[in-house]
């Protein structure tokens, strides 16, 4: 079993080329998941079982501290934690489970059978006034990953990582580097179609804030631009003017077109969204979800490193962010088979079949 958490789609995409890797070795190969990521992975592996966990149920203001939302949900938060790792104790005699690969699902563990946590974020970010819960942070965080066989880092090791301190500074005795992992690498660059792609992903409501902030200085710009909303519910696609496209969803490959057609991206800077970028070599301006603090210090330091261009939601402004991203260039992320040599020394380890 694959269950990847809804927070977005990021955590989704990015189980794409595990779960891609395991069909290869001719495992067979169960999804799970809820919300928008669980209707993404139906949509992209519609010949596999998908089955709806329980919801982690986060709620998240319009405006208000991110962090302190949160914290006030923690006790709410824990109690789905333990519903869903039920929810897999009988999920694994149902369904004839012999692994699940959780990418920060906390309650997708289980001493039945072999389980491994992907995240890239083992140092979760405090903003500046809750810095002194850090370490309180940091021994939960990790108190909940060593309830797992091991822990896989979509990221490669060392200073020159792309996900910087998150993924850095601790015991790895559990700890694999699997290197970043992206869906989107399975074409070549195309003809440009379109001068800004705009891809919209994250939490309610801030997802829809930033779509009605890109399409009002869209609509009132030269530049040819399609906005992808991330909305999974439905597949319209509009024409809002000769110049701008409205999608509400598009299949991997589809998206992975229209990017490689278009100058520059906008984007949340999630990390899922670092690694297309990286693997695709394309410009992009990146916006931190409002109070995100681990999307802060990536946009951050990808932009002191001027690798993108970095712009705050509330006082986003287009064609400012334009004109910097040619002094931009984006990371490189070589070749390497470190998620294959992962898949298949875990299987060999764990012992486990292939059908």
């Amino acid at each position: 079993m694959v269950t990847p958490l809804n927070w977005g789609l990021g955590h989704a995409t990015r189980c794409m080329p595990i779960i891609d890797g395991l069909l290869e070795r001719n495992c067979q190969v169960i999804l799970a998941s809820d919300g928008r990521a669980f209707k993404l992975l139906q949509s992209e592996y519609p010949k596999l079982s998908c089955i709806e966990l329980n919801s982690y149920d986060i709620h998240y203001q319009k405006n208000g501290s991110f962090v302190r939302s949160i914290l006030m949900q923690f006790p709410k938060i824990l109690g789905n934690i333990r519903k869903e790792h039920h929810q897999l104790q009988e999920l694994i005699e149902q369904q004839n489970i012999s692994a699940v690969i959780s990418d920060n699902r906390y309650g997708c563990y289980s001493d039945l059978i072999p389980s491994v946590f992907v995240s890239h974020q083992l140092a979760i970010k405090m903003p500046a006034h809750l810095r002194w819960l850090e370490p309180q942070v940091y021994r939960t965080n990790h108190w909940f990953i060593n309830k797992f066989d091991g822990c896989w880092i979509p990221d490669f090791d060392g200073e020159n990582n792309l996900s910087g301190t998150l993924a850095r500074d601790f015991d790895r005795d559990k700890f694999t580097y699997l290197g970043p992992l992206s869906r989107l690498n399975k074409l070549r660059d195309q003809e440009q179609l379109h001068d800004i792609c705009a891809v919209l992903s994250g939490p309610e409501p801030q997802r829809s804030i930033l779509e009605e902030k890109l399409l009002k200085q869209l609509l009132n710009s030269p530049h040819r631009a399609v906005v992808v909303r991330g909305i999974t519910e439905s597949n319209h696609r509009q024409q809002l003017s000769d110049r701008l496209s409205l999608v509400d969803h598009m299949t991997s490959l589809e998206l992975e077109a229209t990017m490689r057609a278009s100058g520059l991206i906008i984007a949340r800077s999630g990390y899922s969204t670092i690694m297309d970028l990286a693997a695709l070599q394309k410009p992009a301006i990146l916006i931190p979800t409002p109070g995100q603090t681990e999307q802060e210090y990536l946009a951050n330091r990808l932009s002191e490193q001027n690798y993108f261009v970095q712009q705050s939601q509330s006082s986003f402004q287009l064609e400012k962010a334009v004109k910097e991203v040619p002094a931009t260039k984006p990371p490189s992320t070589p070749e390497n088979n470190l998620l294959e040599k992962a898949l298949d020394h875990w299987l060999e380890t764990e012992k486990l079949k292939s059908y």
